[in-house]
């Protein structure tokens, strides 16, 4: 920043032309501060894992699901075969609604909150629990069902699977 304080650490860079300019991605240095010194001492970083796809909340879908428009939250789309979320009892989408011509997914549960925190949508959620929970953690999230009903669903995170890329040792 202007301070000369460090706010995040490049990770990748897009360029068109192949030289290190062009749109830069950075870590945000709260999240690098908690990261580093576990990928230092073993090399390896673990998140925490909920075993869920979803989107944020938008009012269009609060509406057609029968919530108030201004619910906020992180409306689940699928959850995974296997995972906390499944054996948690939380419900992604079971079917599409079409508004304007466009096909939303209603009908999955929404979280509003992690251990009390409110969150907007699902970018929230899932910074929520970088900065927050390690795997073997128990998180309390609070989930809007259909028609509204709003339950408190417990649960114990674990370790986000890895996967291949062409960047990683087991890949090559």
């Amino acid at each position: 920043d202007r301070q000369g304080r460090v706010i995040g650490i490049v990770s990748q860079i897009r360029s068109e032309n192949g030289v290190s300019a062009g749109i830069g991605f950075a870590i945000p240095i709260n999240i690098a501060v908690r990261v580093v010194p576990e990928l230092i001492a073993t090399g390896v970083y673990t998140y925490a894992y909920l075993g869920i796809s979803g989107d944020t909340l938008t009012p269009t879908v609060a509406k057609v699901m029968g919530l108030p428009e201004d619910t906020r939250g992180a409306l689940i789309t699928r959850v995974l075969d296997s995972t906390p979320a499944q054996r948690a009892g939380l419900v992604g989408s079971t079917r599409t609604r079409q508004v304007n011509g466009a096909a939303y997914p209603v009908g999955g549960d929404v979280i509003t909150k992690v251990d009390g925190t409110a969150i907007d949508g699902m970018g929230e959620l899932i910074a929520h629990l970088v900065r927050n929970n390690r795997p073997g953690d128990e998180v309390v999230l609070t989930v809007v069902r259909g028609r509204g009903r709003i339950e408190h669903v417990a649960l114990v995170v674990t370790a986000r699977p890895v996967r291949d890329s062409p960047a990683s040792p087991s890949a090559r």
